[in-house]
């Protein structure tokens, strides 16, 4: 079935747990398992609750007035209606728009990267200028700048979201699935659909928090998505072995 295995030791405040999946198990299965693993981890073998270091994206908004106190509630409500993120239930319910939430999911990010001693605010200031000028994610240009690496991201990226994070070599990916979205779209986006079970479709990503292509795939192909997040690299290598059609870019040389 799989195996949990514990990762190299990172300087993180609490080091996530990694599943490696064996036969056909479903990722919605494992990202329980995964979830249930961390909350006893977290008490001493007891399930409890994992502390997650990122702010609530509902909070970030309401604290620079984005939304009101009003709109923050009918969100939870209706997040808790329709089992979405909240940042996808204010877009559903108008009242953020995509640009906006992109800027507070990456915004969140960097907070939370800040707030595990990952990074200091004035080398967040540094990666969101650049990563605004040359309009790539901020957790690539952490990277590019040598301050954490692919799979510092990664793990933390699924620490924060509650998901397995695992090594593309660990994941059995078909072939055809894997062609499911235009090769273009998966390199921007990052997400690589990996294998359907049922009507789950399972992704591997390293933007986990892109709330908005989840939505979009699950809209476009009727099926529940559920992710597993993979160090950024590795994830490209994928997609291009997977689409040895595309072409490489220039930053990806």
């Amino acid at each position: 079935m799989f195996k949990i295995l514990g990762d190299r030791p990172l300087p993180l405040r609490t080091a996530p747990l990694v599943l490696k999946c064996e036969g056909s198990t479903p990722l919605a299965t494992v990202c329980v398992i995964f979830c249930a693993a961390i909350q006893g981890e977290s008490r001493g073998g007891e399930v409890g609750t994992v502390r997650l270091f990122r702010k609530r994206l509902g909070e970030m908004l309401l604290e620079d007035g984005v939304i009101s106190g009003e709109d923050l509630e009918a969100a939870l409500e209706h997040s808790k209606q329709r089992l979405v993120p909240v940042g996808r239930a204010l877009l559903e319910l108008g009242r953020v728009d995509e640009a906006l939430l992109s800027v507070y999911l990456e915004k969140q990010l960097g907070e939370s990267l800040v707030e595990r001693g990952l990074l200091n605010h004035e080398q967040l200031d540094r990666i969101v200028t650049r990563s605004q000028a040359l309009t790539e994610p901020l957790g690539s240009m952490a990277v590019r700048f040598g301050y954490l690496t692919d799979e510092d991201l990664a793990q933390l990226m699924a620490l924060d979201y509650g998901l397995p994070c695992l090594r593309l070599r660990q994941l059995k990916v078909d072939p055809d699935t894997a062609r499911l979205l235009p090769p273009e779209l998966a390199l921007q986006a990052l997400f690589l659909p990996i294998d359907i079970t049922g009507d789950v479709l399972s992704v591997a990503t390293a933007r986990p928090y892109d709330e908005i292509m989840v939505r979009d795939l699950e809209e476009s192909t009727g099926m529940s998505v559920s992710l597993v997040v993979v160090p950024e690299q590795e994830l490209r290598a994928a997609i291009r072995h997977y689409n040895p059609e595309v072409k490489e870019t220039p930053d990806e040389s």
